[in-house]
């Protein structure tokens, strides 16, 4: 079974940013996370609604031909 909550410090591996990075993203509200004793867990499935909501870069592939030595 997936966890359903996560640590900041796995969110943050995870989404491969800093855990000064996921913190921003949670005081902005990007993220969801909540409080249980004194661990900040962050919700899965709001990591993977952000990342889904993220717009991708159509970047082109080069052909060999393209690519000078």
């Amino acid at each position: 079974m997936e966890p359903l909550l996560v640590s900041v410090v796995e969110a943050a591996q995870a989404c491969g940013i800093s855990r000064s990075a996921m913190y921003e993203l949670l005081a902005e509200r990007k993220i969801s996370s909540m409080k249980i004793g004194k661990s900040r867990l962050v919700e899965v499935a709001s990591i993977k609604a952000f990342v889904a909501s993220l717009p991708t870069d159509d970047v082109p592939k080069l052909n060999r031909k393209d690519v000078v030595s």
